[in-house]
């Protein structure tokens, strides 16, 4: 058994998620009371702003960047925060694997 037989579904979601979805439902859940800013938090979000050093950019353009990259976190804590997500998603995708297709024995 194979966790996931098609190969278009996956492609689909990893190129949708991204764009779209995930700015979405950061959208979304900053209409929930104490969730406000959670956005810049979600994976993509701290993988922009990982890659992106707003602070580097003129102070006349940093707002336009701080919007594109749609996070507040610093470079640091956005290259931490996503390592966890990687570890946590690999973990997933690990047990899974063990736990439908490992042959047992």
């Amino acid at each position: 058994m194979s966790l996931i037989r098609s190969r278009i579904i996956p492609v689909v979601v990893l190129c949708m998620w991204p764009l779209i979805v995930e700015r979405l439902v950061g959208g979304l859940l900053g209409y929930l009371p104490g969730l406000d800013g959670i956005g810049g938090w979600l994976p993509f979000a701290a993988g922009r702003a990982m890659l992106t050093d707003v602070s580097a950019y003129p102070p006349e353009d940093r707002s336009f960047a701080q919007t594109l990259v749609g996070s507040p976190l610093s470079t640091s804590t956005a290259t931490a925060l996503f390592c966890l997500y990687t570890v946590l998603v690999t973990a997933a995708g690990y047990r899974a694997y063990r736990h439908w297709d490992a042959p047992s024995g």
